[in-house]
């Protein structure tokens, strides 16, 4: 069996499972530049708790498994193209390469959604400049510690 069919066959099982316990059936798997899986990950979304998607799992567990939190040289395979947010994690983390099965004509945000209808939100960007300047020096002065 190669890399493909096995990774295939374990977002396969994982998908099953998550379907006879009534969970979504999205599952993620982060891959390293081997081709060894190093994340693996599930939905566990439900009414109280929307961010427990797939894809921050196997991220997740791929940080805590090279003890690292960027994932330059992964792969992320995920069954159902990403939402926004779990876009923007895979951005985060550092992977460069995306592999998904299904689109997600709905929430899905490499191909299927490229913009937003915002015609629904009020949004408001807040002009209070001494709010904003204590803001900017903490965020300023968070950073320069990591120098």
């Amino acid at each position: 069996m190669n890399n493909k069919e096995e990774i295939f066959q374990k977002l396969y099982s994982l998908v099953r499972n998550a379907a006879k316990k009534d969970s979504v059936p999205i599952a993620a798997i982060v891959s390293n530049k081997k081709g060894e899986i190093i994340g693996i990950g599930q939905n566990k979304t439900n009414k109280n708790i929307v961010t427990s998607h797939a894809e921050i799992y196997a991220i997740n567990q791929a940080c805590k498994k090279i003890k690292a939190s960027k994932l330059q040289d992964c792969t992320i395979w995920i069954t159902v193209e990403p939402c926004m947010m779990c876009l923007g994690a895979i951005i985060n983390a550092g992977i460069k390469k995306i592999n998904y099965y299904l689109e997600n004509e709905k929430f899905g945000f490499v191909k299927s959604n490229h913009t937003f209808d915002l015609s629904k939100m009020t949004i408001h960007k807040i002009n209070d400049n001494k709010e904003k300047n204590d803001l900017k020096n903490i965020m300023q002065g968070f950073f320069l510690k990591l120098r």
